[in-house]
């Protein structure tokens, strides 16, 4: 359990974003008391319209690999996080803004009903 709500990053919302990356999962959420929000994960506090889709995170993170692996497809995040176990070590790569940075997240016990 990660602690995250994510949107797949597709390449025009990228380009619409500023962001440099093809794909990735874009923060929506952060689950309070959760590894992400444990590590500062972050959403942001500005939105945007997109393409119909209200509501876009416009300045948080998006998460573009797991322990050095790109992620590629709508499901990459949850499928990585959901292969893994409670106490296990992954290593994000995040851009926020233009930067990149590691975070080192410990894996918690997902409660019920809550994402990846």
């Amino acid at each position: 359990y990660l602690g995250v709500q994510s949107m797949i990053l597709w390449p025009q919302l990228a380009e619409r974003l500023g962001i440099d990356v093809a794909a990735g999962a874009l923060v929506q959420s952060v689950e309070p008391d959760s590894p992400a929000e444990d590590e500062g994960l972050d959403p942001g506090d500005e939105t945007i319209d997109f393409q119909g889709q209200p509501d876009i995170p416009s300045n948080g993170d998006v998460i573009v690999a797991v322990d050095g692996n790109r992620l590629t497809r709508t499901e990459d995040l949850s499928d990585v996080i959901g292969g893994r176990s409670e106490g296990d070590k992954v290593v994000l790569t995040v851009l926020r803004v233009g930067d990149s940075r590691r975070v080192t997240i410990t894996l918690g016990r997902r409660p019920l009903g809550s994402g990846p």
